[in-house]
């Protein structure tokens, strides 16, 4: 019903426009047609049209209230809510699922037991996370996330069309879904980075301890460099650096030293030198977080693993968990 009556209003529009420009074509059953006349029929009969589709429209949500357990599709799109209503429950059939342009932060886990459900939409919301279980939904094709907080994605969503524009994800240019395969495998890594030309020579490594600048142990990646200590390992080491390059922290414009190394506290540490505090807008922060993820889950698993954000002597300015 409510796409007859789109299709109907694009129709009487169409005469609309017609009859601004002739009258008597769009009113040729009138003996003396005029524009006032023209907008008075077709403009009221759009005005009614558009009042129904609207009311239509938002009754989606009552149909599905008088027999949610049969409900297949329901739209809460602008109610800005807060937390999903408890009726949402029942529906356990439901194949698609409009939460957009809402105010949620979370999904309540009854959502995994819509096995049915296939488009799900959380668009236009301020939930930054998405719960693990939504992998486990064997029915789940389409996953709507543009303009949230949402930062990363659990593994599993590979049969999914995920979208994230405008995103904290988007910013950070896909860095979840970096591998540590794709690191160790990558095109990029096997063609341009040489063994030989990550080792440090003697000569900078004496340069480096004459001006005081020693920070341990040393790797090259084309023009950056990772500083690390024992019980770090050259492994964790060239895993990080290859990760940076897909980055593009590492490239062949610009110089950038981090350095690796494990604190007092047991817990591992990079330190990434960034231009000054002023640097650290929001967006920054968050891209910042999603690399700390990738690092932690396929480079630290065992281990607690932080990122710290420093300036050019790794003096701490900020630190990512």
């Amino acid at each position: 019903m409510a796409v007859l009556l789109f299709l109907v209003t694009i129709v009487l529009c169409l005469l609309l426009l017609i009859g601004l420009v002739s009258p008597k074509t769009a009113l040729m059953f009138m003996k003396t047609p005029t524009r006032a006349k023209v907008i008075l029929v077709y403009g009221l009969s759009i005005i009614v049209l558009l009042f129904s589709y609207g009311i239509i429209h938002e009754s989606s949500w009552e149909l599905a209230l008088k027999n949610p357990a049969e409900a297949t599709e329901v739209s809460l799109k602008y109610k800005k809510l807060e937390k999903l209503p408890d009726e949402l429950k029942q529906m356990t059939k439901l194949i698609e699922l409009d939460l957009s342009k809402n105010r949620l932060t979370s999904l309540p886990d009854y959502i995994k037991d819509f096995q049915d459900l296939q488009v799900l939409d959380l668009s236009d919301n301020p939930i930054a996370s998405i719960p693990i279980w939504i992998k486990d939904m064997p029915g789940l094709i389409e996953l709507n996330l543009n303009n949230t907080n949402v930062n990363s994605l659990p593994d599993g969503l590979e049969l999914v069309r995920v979208t994230y524009n405008d995103t904290p994800l988007d910013s950070a240019e896909n860095y979840v879904a970096v591998e540590a395969n794709d690191i160790e495998n990558s095109d990029e890594t096997d063609k341009e980075i040489e063994e030989d030309d990550r080792t440090e020579s003697f000569g900078e490594f004496a340069m480096r301890r004459l001006l005081g600048k020693d920070y341990g142990s040393r790797r090259k990646f084309k023009k950056g460099e990772i500083y690390y200590n024992q019980p770090v390992t050259t492994e964790q080491v060239d895993k990080i650096g290859d990760f940076m390059i897909l980055m593009g922290f590492f490239n062949d414009d610009r110089e950038a030293s981090m350095l690796l190394d494990e604190n007092d506290e047991g817990v591992f540490e990079l330190m990434i030198v960034i231009v000054g505090e002023e640097a650290l807008t929001e967006e920054v922060v968050e891209a910042f977080s999603s690399i700390e993820q990738v690092i932690q889950n396929d480079v630290f698993p065992e281990n607690e693993f932080h990122l710290v954000l420093t300036d050019d002597e790794f003096d701490p300015i900020k630190t990512i968990k």
